[in-house]
């Protein structure tokens, strides 16, 4: 019985020892691996090796290695060892030259492709180094918000052909958005920062946010820029989409807003072609047509067609919105209208009032003041009513209800004081959670006023319109111009019911 017990004792031990291993389960590793030493050590001089080791604390593996950068340019080519990374030089080394070496993303862990961002490696094969660095902050244009991993690029080359090729020198933005480029000669450059998403060290064009400096940089110093705001590059080319939203009406709608110079012209086809926001054009077609074809003219001079095939199901007849100001109700359909021939009616529980309309192309304008359309509950257009451009009338009666603005809501005022108050055009915006109020404040006004704003919490940004286009436009090589500025508030602006509140804003 002893020498049993003695066997499943020994087996025990040996299924225990068979089982050790990296123990299951735990936190997913998502540290980089970490450079241990280098070999010869970093920053030498009088440099002569005709290689260097680099050791790491767990296994690597080396992504690309045509993507680590030299500059001056070297030909290199490399051999992984476990957790050993080993250059070689194939290029004879230059006198009384510091070079800099930075691998970008491409070191990573084996086993969970953890990158290390940005490992650098320079020496000199005189008797010292070039010293010289540049620093800074990259952060998104629209939000303020810090950017991460970010590459900063630096090129000697100083034209803008500099932008669509290799860096000479490059940097990573860390969790703060800071970035630093070492080991630099005085001299001139070209810099730009973007969001390399493909991870080629190459900026594509219209695919990724960047930031540019558009004026040559002379480093004379340590240097510390300014931000570099992130954004996308306004496309010479956009997607226009063509949706029909009545009958013979259509939508044209950019996924960027059009510049000032831009414009669409009707190639094809009879109708009204007319501007109706940053972003959209609408066309109001004189009479059916089988196709009609529209011509986008870009800021770079090139035209391109915008096809709008007609749907054999169209629209019907209807409005599209209402907007009560402080002396008219104003009905907006989805078509022109050509004559009203029925007074409107504005219906309440004991009271029909009749109003004539005023016709302005696609919109009704009723005269009654705000305070008075608080007893009505709908507004009613008869049948036969309205005769619209297309030649069609409403064949039912139309009921819109009425949504006065309530006795509670308030009134911000917005100060800008005379030194903050620049030429320049603004965009002001007030965003709630559910809602987004935007106006326009001329270059010299010093103030503007929401009234019956409804109580809540407001954030409050304001876009600095230098192209007067009544949008916020991002940055533009070919017209080498900025992201436009945009300023965020930094608390967010309680609005009381029945309250008055004046806000002093310095930009």
């Amino acid at each position: 019985m002893k020498r049993y017990s003695f066997l499943l004792l020994f087996f025990f031990i040996l299924l225990s020892c068979a089982r050790q291993g990296s123990p299951s389960g735990g936190p997913k590793d998502e540290t980089p691996p970490r450079l241990v030493m280098t070999s010869p050590p970093n920053e030498s001089v009088q440099f002569r090796e005709s290689q260097v080791s680099f050791l790491f604390d767990e296994f690597i593996v080396l992504k690309n290695k045509h993507a680590v950068i030299s500059s001056p340019h070297l030909d290199m080519h490399f051999k992984v060892k476990k957790k050993q990374l080993i250059l070689f030089f194939e290029d004879s080394l230059k006198a009384n030259t510091t070079y800099n070496i930075n691998f970008a993303d491409n070191i990573a862990d084996l086993n969970e492709g953890n990158i290390l961002n940005g490992l650098g490696y320079a020496f000199s094969t005189g008797d010292h180094l070039d010293s010289l660095h540049i620093a800074g902050l990259v952060t998104d244009a629209q939000t303020g918000e810090k950017k991460e991993g970010i590459l900063v690029a630096l090129y000697k080359n100083l034209t803008d052909s500099a932008f669509l090729g290799p860096p000479d020198f490059l940097g990573y933005s860390n969790k703060e958005g800071e970035f630093e480029i070492k080991y630099l000669s005085p001299g001139s450059y070209r810099l730009a920062a973007f969001d390399d998403r493909n991870r080629n060290l190459l900026y594509d064009p219209y695919k990724e946010d960047i930031s540019f400096l558009f004026d040559t940089l002379t480093i004379e110093s340590d240097t510390t820029l300014l931000d570099l705001r992130l954004s996308p590059e306004i496309n010479p080319h956009p997607k226009i989409v063509c949706q029909p939203f009545g009958p013979g009406s259509f939508n044209l709608i950019s996924d960027r807003p059009l510049l000032p110079g831009e414009s669409m012209l009707l190639a094809s086809g009879k109708g009204i072609l007319r501007f109706n926001s940053a972003d959209t054009f609408q066309l109001f077609l004189h009479s059916p047509a089988d196709s009609l074809m529209v011509q986008f003219l870009s800021f770079n001079g090139d035209s391109f067609p915008v096809y709008c095939p007609v749907k054999s199901s169209i629209p019907k007849v209807g409005t599209n919105k209402e907007i009560i100001l402080k002396d008219n109700l104003i009905i907006i359909f989805n078509t022109f209208i050509y004559s009203c021939l029925r007074d409107i009616q504005l219906i309440s529980e004991n009271d029909t009032v009749l109003l004539k309309a005023q016709i302005h192309r696609d919109s009704l304008l009723l005269p009654i003041s705000s305070d008075s359309l608080l007893k009505y509950h709908f507004l009613k257009i008869p049948d036969s009513s309205i005769l619209f451009f297309n030649n069609q009338l409403n064949h039912k009666e139309l009921n819109i209800p009425i949504k006065a603005i309530p006795k509670d809501h308030s009134t911000l005022v917005l100060l800008f004081p005379r030194d903050s108050t620049k030429e320049d055009q603004k965009i002001v915006i007030l965003k709630s959670s559910n809602h987004e109020i935007r106006r326009i404040l001329p270059g010299r006004q010093k103030s503007i006023r929401f009234g019956d704003l409804a109580p809540g919490s407001y954030q409050l940004h304001i876009v600095i319109d230098k192209n007067g286009n009544e949008r916020w436009d991002g940055t533009s090589l070919k017209l080498k111009k900025e992201a436009e500025p945009l300023y965020i508030y930094p608390q967010k602006i309680d609005i009381k019911p029945n309250w008055e509140q004046e806000l002093e804003i310095k930009l």
